[in-house]
């Protein structure tokens, strides 16, 4: 196989070890922040508006280059609010689930990004035509978990998954695996910018 110090194999794999190298920082943060237990002046700080549709078109636009034998389609509602939380850390979960998506699309398989404004909060949906979930989806959060099928399927560190929940929880969100009939949802729920105390 290529040695680590190949050219070729260092450009085609740069964007995962990025990738791999920011979740490992991020994974390092959450835990500080986890010791010292997030208190409400820290999730208070999560606070700013984030438009979500701007973030969702800047991430397909990476991925759908990334994976190219993948359709991508967005269904974004016309008057998506603000929602509350960081930049940083939307487009870091969104680039986790989408990627994974594409990875693990069927080939030739479809990826939809969709979101839908609730009174409260916004929920973002992910969805593959791929393998699927066989295994607890809660498990999938897990810090170096990966699903046996997923394992033989593709290399992974089983490190994004854990990052997305524990940035998700930095901002008073919530987010969610679920099986469906062919692929899979991964999901996420983000306060509403306008509907803060």
């Amino acid at each position: 196989g290529p040695g680590l110090l190949d050219r070729a194999f260092i450009a085609e794999h740069t964007t995962g070890f990025e990738a791999l190298a920011a979740d490992i920082a991020a994974t390092e943060w959450v835990t500080v922040e986890r010791r010292s237990a997030l208190s409400r002046a820290a999730i208070e700080a999560m606070a700013d508006p984030v438009d979500l549709r701007r973030a969702i078109d800047a991430v397909i636009r990476v991925e759908s280059a990334r994976w190219p034998g993948v359709t991508f389609s967005v269904g974004l509602p016309d008057d998506l609010p603000l929602a509350s939380g960081s930049d940083g850390y939307v487009g870091r979960i969104l680039a986790n689930l989408v990627s994974n998506a594409g990875k693990y699309a069927s080939p030739g398989g479809n990826v939809g990004v969709t979101a839908e404004v609730a009174p409260e909060e916004i929920v973002v949906r992910v969805r593959d035509d791929g393998l699927g979930i066989d295994v607890d989806p809660d498990r999938l959060f897990e810090l170096f978990y990966r699903a046996p099928s997923a394992a033989r399927h593709a290399a992974g560190s089983g490190i994004g998954l854990f990052v997305c929940a524990r940035l998700v929880e930095a901002m008073a969100g919530r987010i969610w695996a679920t099986a469906l009939p062919r692929g899979a949802e991964f999901g996420f729920a983000l306060r509403r910018f306008d509907e803060l105390p």
